[in-house]
């Protein structure tokens, strides 16, 4: 993505002392956490729809996250019951009639709901961008995951 996106998708940054066994614990990676805030903050500048991704029943995302979007009018939260959050997001994003098309993507995990929704989503015909630096998985090689994301013209993995 060269342009502005139109769209920030935060993707389960949530943890619960109780959902642990899910890897959402890499949500509270101090670094993952303040990258997040970083393009949140970046979103808001530009007036930008955020989108919060939850996973049905792993808890809330990440209080210091939402505390940035407290009086800003251009939030949302869609909830998945699957690791594949991209029919959820189109859903919501045909619902309120969004217009955009240019997603910026960070969150949690990597190898599973961010990569399964990234598929998805440039699948249907979204422009994604993946900000490696505001993603993170349950492992010390999360990183090294990026390998197995597919290679599309409508993908860049920044």
């Amino acid at each position: 993505m060269r342009s502005q996106p139109d769209c920030l998708l935060v993707i389960d940054m949530q943890a619960t002392p109780e959902t642990p066994s899910l890897g959402f614990d890499a949500a509270y990676d101090p670094n993952t956490v303040r990258n997040c805030r970083e393009l949140i903050r970046n979103a808001i500048k530009h007036n930008i729809q955020i989108v919060f991704m939850e996973y049905k029943g792993c808890g809330h995302t990440h209080p210091d996250l939402v505390e940035l979007v407290e009086s800003y009018d251009k939030v949302a939260y869609v909830v998945k019951s699957e690791d594949d959050g991209g029919c959820y997001f189109h859903n919501r994003h045909d619902k309120e009639k969004w217009k955009f098309m240019k997603i910026q993507v960070c969150g949690v995990n990597i190898s599973a709901c961010v990569q399964a929704t990234v598929e998805t989503l440039i699948d249907i015909g979204y422009d994604v961008e993946v900000v490696r630096k505001a993603c993170n998985g349950p492992s010390e090689y999360a990183h090294d995951e990026f390998d197995h994301y597919p290679s599309a013209p409508n993908l860049v993995l920044a």
